[in-house]
């Protein structure tokens, strides 16, 4: 049973009807949330606590999926220009040892 006050009032959701739902009394039960999930917005809010009910095991799962729904950085063209730039003196020059600079 959750006993986190935190978690339960992340999952708390007001239906239509003025019913108040708390998402973890109805989460695992499967197939009830499913019917109830068409009534309930999901918010950030609510990801965070339910992320507290995922397993440890099953975290570096969570995380390749939500890593997906982030977008990468498009670089700006002066980068494009930059990150050629270096690419060229680095085939033409290649490149210095860290431990051959004299850091002093």
């Amino acid at each position: 049973m959750i006993t986190d006050n935190r978690l339960i009032e992340s999952c708390k959701r007001e239906l239509p009807d003025g019913d108040v739902i708390i998402v973890k009394d109805v989460f695992l039960r499967g197939q009830e949330y499913k019917r109830l999930s068409e009534m309930i917005e999901m918010s950030k809010e609510m990801l965070k606590g339910m992320i507290e009910l995922v397993p440890d095991e099953d975290i570096e799962t969570i995380y390749n999926v939500i890593i997906k729904f982030i977008p990468e950085d498009t670089p700006l063209p002066d980068e494009i220009v930059a990150i050629e730039r270096a690419n060229r003196s680095i085939a033409e020059n290649g490149t210095i040892p860290h431990n051959a600079i004299n850091w002093d």
